[in-house]
């Protein structure tokens, strides 16, 4: 079901710990993504719209970890640019 995200709610007990239950957890989209890194101010234009790039690569169920690791996809990216420069 490409294209489409499920939302999930889900509990998690810790013995002698309060139970908290979560919000709405939804799969992250390409086009959130891509929102998200639109905002990021510490990077250059051309960075981000290679990073947006990078990004397509990515099936929708690993954006998340693509997201957590910004930092080094952004190294990725530099260093991708680094060698086309050679």
């Amino acid at each position: 079901m490409a294209g489409e995200t499920q939302s999930l709610r889900f509990k998690i007990e810790i013995p002698g710990k309060e139970t908290k239950e979560s919000g709405i957890i939804s799969a992250l989209t390409q086009g959130y993504v891509e929102n998200w890194i639109s905002t990021l101010e510490s990077i250059d234009d051309e960075t981000k719209k290679d990073l947006v790039e990078l990004s397509k690569g990515y099936p929708d169920t690993a954006l998340n970890a693509f997201v957590n690791n910004i930092d080094l996809m952004v190294a990725r990216v530099k260093e991708n640019r680094i060698k086309e420069q050679d």
